[in-house]
C-alpha cells in the first residue's frame, strides 16, 4: 500500500530534518525492538516535528503582520510629516509677502528690547530687503550672538549680518 505524499516546502523540510534525523537515530538505536514500538516512536517524532514547523509558521506570519502593521503605521507618520512641512512652508512664504522692511525693523527692535540680557546694552537694526544688519557693543560674545539668535527667530527674517563689536565702549571723559 502506497501513501500519497504531501508536498512540503523545501525549507519546511529543512527545518524537520534535524527532528526526523533524531528519530532515525532512535528508531535505530532501539536495535531489536518491536516493529511496531518503532513505527509509532517514529509516528510521534514525525507529529513533535510537524508541530514544531507549524509554530515556527506562526511565529513568521505573526512577524510579518506586525511588519505590515509597521510599515503602515511609518507611511502614516511620512504622511503627516510632509503635511506639516508643506504648512510650514505655506506659512513662510506667507510671513515673507508681509515682511516689510519696516514691519521686520519693529519686529527685530522689539524682540531685542523685550529681551531681559540685552535691555542693558545697546543693540540696532537695519533692515534692507529681508536682511537684518545688527551693529552695536556688547561686553561678551554670548550676548552678541544671543542678539543674532533672536534676529534670526523673528518670521520674515532672510538673514543676519552681525556686525555688534564685542567688548566695553569707551568712557567719556569729562573736560
Amino acid at each position: 500500500m502506497r501513501f500519497p505524499t504531501p508536498r512540503v516546502p523545501g525549507w519546511q523540510r529543512r527545518a524537520a530534518a534535524p527532528a526526523l534525523a533524531l528519530v532515525l537515530l532512535a528508531a535505530l538505536a532501539c536495535g531489536d525492538a518491536d516493529p511496531e514500538a518503532k513505527l509509532e516512536a517514529a509516528g510521534r517524532a514525525l507529529t513533535d516535528a510537524r508541530a514544531e514547523v507549524q509554530e515556527a509558521q506562526e511565529r513568521v506570519e505573526s512577524r510579518k503582520q506586525a511588519l505590515e502593521v509597521a510599515e503602515q503605521e511609518l507611511e502614516e507618520a511620512r504622511k503627516q510629516l510632509r503635511g506639516a512641512e508643506k504648512k510650514l512652508a505655506e506659512v513662510e512664504t506667507r510671513i515673507d509677502l508681509r515682511a516689510t522692511d519696516a514691519a521686520l525693523f519693529r519686529a527685530v527692535q522689539s524682540r531685542l528690547l523685550k529681551d531681559e540680557k540685552l535691555e542693558r546694552v545697546a543693540v540696532a537694526a537695519r533692515v534692507e530687503k529681508g536682511v537684518v544688519t545688527l551693529t552695536g557693543q556688547v561686553p561678551d560674545a554670548k550676548l552678541r550672538e544671543r542678539a543674532a539668535e533672536i534676529t534670526r527667530a523673528t518670521p520674515g527674517v532672510a538673514a543676519v549680518e552681525n556686525r555688534i563689536q564685542v567688548g566695553t565702549p569707551p568712557q567719556p571723559t569729562a573736560q
